[in-house]
């Protein structure tokens, strides 16, 4: 059998353009064709087989959602309950209506192509098909559920539902769709009662994965994680995501900071991660800067940690972050008030010094807790400074929540003449270190680039 792939996106082309482009439904479905039918492919080489075979799950891929579009103009919904089974209608339109051949000429696979796709979205595929025709319906299910965690994160709940946001924000997981979750098992249609099940029925999709290369591109798209992060405001169904997510076996990332500089560069890296500031007294046993940062470091993510997991069957990675600016061996600190940051800007001005971050990484998996810590420095250069231009910036309230009086990446920048080291470590954390510290270690640190 050959598989003209040009032909078959051109036919493909030409039946969608007589729906409505501009509609973001059919868009989306466009969009959502391509993908699956790519991750059908990677899918299939996975498991080895031969190149006619990774041909047929492409092509499965490209003609799986054709039911679709017409659903959509017939009753203007999605939905299969308010509708037709799309699936079914796909199977029905390609080899009832013979569309299939306006794709393909040859009649070898059609037996395979029309259960695939008429079992594609099905809760349970029968059990009588035989392994063939078993293993290209598990492929095109696990390729459709891999690019539904992408749509779900790029695309609004309320455009993909028909439901305003603020349901989603506000409603309660019903029982049974949490039960079917940690029973292991994908959410039933039928379950689904509030608009919040509509997103732990698609997150329960991972417990229907077949292959180990479909539980691979999830977790390498981040896209899981960030459905987890979803900004509930029902305290409860905080408690039940982070729960659903220890079940699953995913990493959580949390960074026990304030700063939106320190989220803003893990952000930058691709590391997704949750913001859970610190709120534990310092307390500060040590002189030199580089031990006085890994201490703070270090009380900041235990302080965290005790406050977050609660769960032993959590893996999690928490990120405590301090940094200070020394000169001759004096610490600088923030500045209390603005006749200390004219202090500290006055000495600074004209000198080189020093800028210290200390970072604790603290893992707790298998109900064990692992740390390690380091520290980072960088020396910073400053041209000379007015006490006039102290002043005015000053004025600006930049330098008051930050180490040493002043931030590289904000107006400050014009004083410095040069830096040795690390210049993110100046902002206020070494992400690049860390990276590799992970790495060394062996932990994942949820890296969407799959980088460490």
């Amino acid at each position: 059998m050959k598989i003209n792939r040009d032909k078959v996106r051109e036919e493909f082309k030409a039946y969608v353009q007589s729906y409505d482009m501009t509609d973001i439904k059919i868009r989306l479905k466009y969009e959502h064709t391509y993908q699956v039918a790519t991750l059908s492919e990677v899918i299939a080489k996975s498991l080895d087989l031969e190149p006619e075979l990774v041909e047929l799950a492409w092509l499965i891929g490209m003609l799986h959602d054709l039911g679709r579009f017409e659903q959509l103009r017939r009753f203007g919904t999605f939905i299969d309950s308010e509708s037709i089974d799309h699936a079914q209608f796909a199977a029905e339109l390609l080899f009832e209506e013979h569309l299939i051949r306006r794709f393909i000429k040859a009649t070898d696979y059609d037996q395979i192509i029309c259960a695939a796709i008429q079992y594609h979205n099905a809760y349970r595929v029968p059990g009588e098909l035989d392994e063939q025709t078993m293993l290209f319906c598990d492929i095109i299910r696990d390729a459709d559920k891999v690019d539904i965690f992408r749509v779900n994160v790029q695309v609004p709940l309320s455009e993909i539902y028909n439901i305003p946001m603020e349901a989603f924000y506000e409603s309660e997981i019903t029982r049974e769709v949490s039960e079917a979750f940690f029973s292991g098992d994908t959410v039933l249609k039928s379950l689904k009662k509030t608009p919040i099940d509509h997103l732990i029925g698609q997150i329960s999709l991972y417990n229907g994965l077949v292959f180990p290369k479909s539980r691979e591109l999830v977790r390498g798209q981040g896209y899981m994680e960030q459905m987890f992060a979803f900004p509930t405001k029902n305290a409860k169904v905080k408690r039940e995501l982070k729960k659903m997510k220890a079940k699953i076996g995913l990493q959580t990332v949390i960074l026990a900071s304030a700063s939106p500089r320190r989220t803003k560069l893990l952000t930058q890296v691709g590391i997704l991660h949750e913001v859970i500031p610190s709120d534990c007294r310092e307390v500060i046993s040590k002189t030199a800067p580089e031990e006085v940062v890994i201490e703070l470091s270090r009380q900041k993510a235990e302080n965290v940690f005790e406050k977050y997991v609660s769960d032993p069957n959590e893996d999690v990675i928490m990120i405590g972050a301090d940094t200070v600016v020394a000169m001759g061996g004096t610490i600088l600190g923030k500045p209390q008030d603005e006749k200390e940051a004219f202090r500290m800007l006055m000495m600074l001005q004209g000198n080189t010094h020093q800028v210290y971050t200390g970072v604790t990484l603290l893992h707790f998996h298998d109900g064990k807790k692992e740390i390690h810590t380091f520290y980072e420095c960088s020396q910073v250069h400053l041209y000379p400074i007015s006490e006039q231009e102290i002043q005015a910036y000053i004025a600006t309230k930049e330098p008051m929540d930050k180490a040493g009086a002043y931030g590289i990446q904000g107006r400050f920048a014009m004083y410095v003449k040069g830096i040795e080291g690390d210049y993110n470590n100046i902002v206020g954390l070494p992400v690049a270190r860390i990276c590799q510290e992970l790495k060394n270690l062996e932990w994942t640190g949820n890296n969407e680039n799959k980088s460490i």
